[in-house]
Order: structure tokens, then sequence, then C-alpha cells
């Protein structure tokens, strides 16, 4: 269970700074942390205006197991995260018999939520590269790698704030197997179950997928495939029928988990030169553009003459671009 912190939550969140600042080693002790001016502004004074922060505690007991909690900071006196003073940073941890539990991911989702309600547009936070679970958690919660600081060991990252779903209406995920989707419990695909990309026609529905649902209903659908030798995961097709519910980024989460999984150092994609909306979308969750493969759509659509000459946006439609996302 998630409570708000309060200003009777100090000694605790100290505790979990303590935990946040040293995370390959015991906990710091308050009287070290606030002899660090630039770690102690983190929980000095905590209260003021514009302090937010969720406490997770035992639904039992109600023993605190966790902490995340966000404030602003200025470029004068910058947090490890800092990003611009317009942007709150991030502070999470929890005791270490709770590791392991989903703690952490409820926190960061609470706290994007919170800061979504207060008119903040995003959230940033500072990770050790060497700690991979909390850098996974963070990454699956959208956080954005944007700079690594000079010691090589710290990373910057950042993610766009969210609404809280109402009940019942989180996105949920499930795997299908080659073969097994049912194309009449979906809605129309707005490309059909064959997709031409680099000039070679793919069968959608011959590859394993992933299926969004929001409240039972089919909410988005993403096709996949691997290959070992590689070392990589192609994502051949995403579409997502109800927008707005942060259905395409559950979708990329679970092939990243897939990936990840089987062994995969990378996750890549195509898609078109007019696909505007795709390739803010993808760039926005730390994929990153590799190639223009020019002529590319030409190409396919000689494979599939139903490709549009001329896209949404009036762009028209020649080349293919490439991303791909390196997985950690």
């Amino acid at each position: 269970m998630l409570r708000p912190a309060t200003a009777d939550d100090t000694d605790f969140l100290w505790a979990m700074l303590g935990h946040a600042s040293s995370p390959d080693g015991p906990p710091q002790e308050r009287v070290a942390m606030e002899a660090n001016a630039e770690l102690a502004r983190y929980a000095s004074g905590w209260g003021r205006p514009g302090d937010v922060g969720l406490v997770a505690v035992d639904d039992a007991s109600g023993e605190p197991l966790g902490a995340g909690w966000y404030r602003t900071f200025t470029a004068e006196e910058p947090g490890y995260g800092f990003v611009d003073e317009a942007t709150p940073e991030i502070a999470i941890a929890c005791t270490a018999a709770a590791r392991g539990r989903g703690l952490g991911h409820q926190l960061i989702a609470g706290l994007l939520a919170l800061a979504h309600a207060d008119g903040l547009d995003r959230l940033s936070l500072s990770v050790r590269v060497t700690n991979a679970p909390a850098v996974r958690v963070y990454e699956d919660e959208g956080f954005v790698g944007v700079q690594l600081e000079e010691d090589g060991l710290h990373l910057t990252m950042v993610a766009p704030t969210r609404p809280e779903p109402a009940p019942g209406e989180a996105v949920a995920v499930r795997a299908v197997a080659p073969g097994g989707l049912d194309r009449s419990a979906l809605p129309p695909s707005e490309w059909g179950s064959v997709v031409a990309r680099l000039g070679e026609l793919l069968d959608l529905d011959g590859l394993p997928a992933f299926v969004a649902e929001v409240g039972g209903r089919p909410a988005g659908l993403l096709t996949w495939r691997h290959d070992p030798e590689r070392r990589e995961v192609e994502v051949v097709g995403i579409e997502a029928w109800i927008r707005e519910r942060g259905v395409g980024a559950a979708l990329l989460r679970a092939v990243r988990s897939e990936a990840r999984a089987r062994g995969a150092e990378r996750l890549w994609l195509i898609t078109n030169n007019d696909n505007l909306d795709a390739l803010r979308f993808y760039q926005r969750r730390g994929w990153e553009l590799v190639a223009v493969h020019v002529g590319g759509a030409d190409r396919s659509r000689e494979a599939k003459p139903s490709i549009p000459v001329v896209g949404d946006h009036g762009i028209p439609v020649h080349h293919e671009v490439e991303l791909e996302h390196r997985l950690r």
C-alpha cells in the first residue's frame, strides 16, 4: 500500500536516502549525509512547498518498507540528476528486506501520476549505472538516459509524467504464441496482417505477439521476431487502438523484457519517413535513429502496393527509418 509522505516521515526519508546514496554497500548515516551539502538537499527541511512523496507500507503491519519523493532544485544548488528548474528530481529507495517485491515500480508510477496531477511535464533522477535492477525499473516506467556524468558511473534519466489510470483501466499485456492470434477478437488493423519493410513481406500472424488490454478490451498489438545469431529482436508491427492510455509504452516494456530474457542485446524496428508521431514516441523512450534507408518505402511498395505515396502529414513516403534500443 502507498500513502502520502508527511513531515512525520522525515526520519524515514533520511533513512531511505541513506540506502539510495549507497546502493552497493551499507546505508549512509544521517550525520554523514547532513555534512554533504549536495546530498542533504534531498531531505533537509522536508515538507516545503512543492515537496511530494509516497511511502510504501506493509498492508498488515503498517511498517514502512520504502519511499519515493521529489522536490525542485535550483541551478545554483542542483541535485545529482538536475535537468532544469522546472523539472523536479526523484529520490527513491526500499529497505533491503523489501526489495524485489515491485515496490519500486509502484512508487515511481505513483510519483509520475502525482506530478501529472500537479501540472508537471516530467521528472528526473540520477542512478548509478552499475545498479542494474534500479536502471531496469526506471526504464520500465518510461525513464530515458539523457546524460552520463563525467565519472562514467552516474546516469541522469528523465520521464514524462502520466495520469493515474482509473480503476479497471490499467493496461494489461499478455503474450500470444506464433499462430495463436485471433484476429476476429481484435479491432481492424491499420495495415492488415502483412507488412512490408526493407522490400520484404512479413506475415504478422505467424509471429509471436503481445496483446494489450484495457478493462478487458483489446487495446493494442505488437508482433516481434527473434534472431538469436545476431542477438537482436525486431519489433515488426505495433499499433494502439486506445490512445493516451500508455498502451504503446506497455507493449514496448513487454517486448524489452522478452528480449532481455532471450539474451538479446538490441531491439530494432523500421518505420516510414512520414511517421512523425512514431518517431517522437520512440525517441522519447530511449530509441535512437541509426539509419535512413533511402528509397526503402518505394521498394517496399513494390511488394505491397497499398503503402500510400503521401502520408497523413502531406509528406511523400519514399524512405524507411531504422531505430534501435540497446539493451544494457
